[in-house]
């Protein structure tokens, strides 16, 4: 691209037509934007917010891998059945990740022996779209 030639560190492209994705991807681009899509994540952390009435709430929504994979990022705001548990001794459906924790203003990569706590934010990677709580990826 042109901003490459320029020897610019980032570049960071706007596209409005998402149905260009595999071509953006195979031209090496470094990020690739959409309204669309930051519209449409707008909408559904609004409406999965506004929905969740358990006392965690979504803080993001983020769409991967050409809108099938959903990171959901939960805020736990106190005690719950799961927290403090070991995450290998909780029964996590298929098709869940716990890819990360932030306590403390630190990232946690979890092991099975990281636990879930009050006060941390948690990411969730998944291909469900139906999830409104962390509880939900439990079985």
């Amino acid at each position: 691209s042109f901003a490459n030639t320029l020897k610019c560190e980032k570049v960071i492209t706007k596209v409005n037509n998402t149905n260009l994705d595999i071509i953006l991807n195979s031209v090496g681009l470094d990020s690739v934007i959409s309204p669309k899509n930051i519209f449409c994540s707008s909408v559904l952390r609004f409406v999965r917010g506004a929905n969740n009435k358990r006392g965690n709430e979504i803080k993001a929504l983020p769409r991967l891998v050409n809108n099938k994979v959903e990171a959901l990022e939960f805020f736990i705001s106190k005690s719950r059945k799961y927290t403090s548990i070991p995450l290998k001794r909780l029964a996590i459906k298929p098709n869940y990740l716990v890819a990360c924790i932030v306590r403390e203003n630190k990232v946690i990569i979890p092991s099975g022996n990281d636990t879930l706590e009050p006060l941390d934010s948690v990411i969730i990677v998944t291909t469900d779209t139906a999830v409104d709580d962390i509880k939900d990826i439990l079985e």
